[in-house]
Formats: C-alpha cells, sequence, structure tokens
C-alpha cells in the first residue's frame, strides 16, 4: 500500500483491512491469545488476492549407482568450517565418497565422487523438474534442463530457468543415453 496525496492507494496483493487491523493482532498476542491473533490475522492481514509465489526450486539431478543397492557403513557429516557434505559408503569392499559444496559467487553446485578402487565409479545422471521444460544434452559431458517456473494462485510463472550438470570424467567412457549421462568403468 502507498499514500499518494494523502490517500491511500492499495498497490500489489496488499489486503486493505491489514493496517486497521494490526493493532488488535499486536494487542492478542501480547494477551497470549495467538489462536485468535492468528485467526484475526488471516482474516485482515493475509492477501485476499493471491499469498505471492512460493519457492520453486529449478530441478532434481538424479545420480543413480547401479549394484549400490546393498551397502554397509554409510556416514555422512556436515563440515560448517568448509562447508562441505561428506557421505561414505562401502559396496563389495570398495570405499565411495561423495562430497558436495557449493559457491555462490558461481552459481554452481560441486560434486565430487571418488572410489577407493580405480575403475570402480560407474553411475548414470539425469534430471527433472516440476515445471513446464526440456531436458536435452549439449556436447557428450552436459545435460540441460530448462524451462519456466510454474503458475500459482491464478498467476503465471514467469521465471524462465537453466540449470546445466556438467560432468569431468577421469577415466571411464562417458555417453549420452535417453536424456541420462553415463560413465561406466571396468572394475580392474
Amino acid at each position: 500500500m502507498s499514500l499518494q496525496y494523502g490517500v491511500a492507494v492499495q498497490t500489489g496483493n496488499d489486503n486493505p483491512d491489514a493496517l486497521q487491523a494490526l493493532p488488535e493482532v499486536r494487542k492478542l498476542i501480547f494477551e497470549d491469545k495467538y489462536a485468535e491473533a492468528d485467526a484475526l490475522a488471516t482474516k485482515t492481514i493475509q492477501s485476499k488476492k493471491n499469498n505471492g509465489m512460493k519457492y520453486q526450486p529449478v530441478g532434481d539431478l538424479n545420480l543413480d549407482f547401479p549394484g549400490h543397492q546393498n551397502f554397509s557403513n554409510y556416514y555422512r557429516e556436515l563440515n560448517l568450517a568448509d562447508a562441505t557434505v561428506k557421505s561414505t559408503y562401502v559396496v563389495n569392499g570398495v570405499t565411495y565418497t561423495r562430497t558436495v559444496f557449493s559457491s555462490i559467487p558461481d552459481q554452481a553446485i560441486v560434486i565430487r565422487l571418488t572410489a577407493s578402487k580405480p575403475n570402480s565409479i560407474t553411475f548414470s545422471a539425469s534430471m527433472a523438474s516440476e515445471h513446464k521444460g526440456a531436458v536435452k544434452a549439449k556436447n557428450t559431458n552436459e545435460i540441460h534442463l530448462s524451462g519456466i517456473s510454474s503458475d500459482r494462485e491464478n498467476v503465471p510463472g514467469k521465471v524462465k530457468f537453466n540449470a546445466i550438470a556438467k560432468v569431468k570424467n577421469e577415466g571411464g567412457q562417458l555417453f549420452y543415453l535417453m536424456n541420462r549421462l553415463v560413465l561406466k568403468t571396468q572394475t580392474v
């Protein structure tokens, strides 16, 4: 709501009853009457049109490791000092490690996959989204997910997005198959 020439003008999705009801909502809160304050705020402060757009994740990166259904010694840790998440587990005597960190300046999430035995990592990577969009390959080591955010409460989604999953291969054969990147290695 804004003031123009001393007159309140409704803008956006503000509730026109909010300003008048606010003192009563505060009074009810200070009297520990939370249910009544919530009911009044819902009726008089919450938007009558819509509640705005919700947070919408772009999508999911799905990593599938065939043969890793029976694992042991699963361990996960969060290191706040260097902002990493590390998961380890053992399959057939091989210890697999997944380290994840993100970089806001680079707008990237990095996942490093390692194994205690050379040529032990085989996986496929795919992307999916709840929004209108498409997944396609670019080169032999990238998947692109692009689309537009979803509609909500009769407000059309207008945020266009593009997410890229890129695999840096250090051994093995990397190829694109049916909207997935597949990395295959031979156990020595």
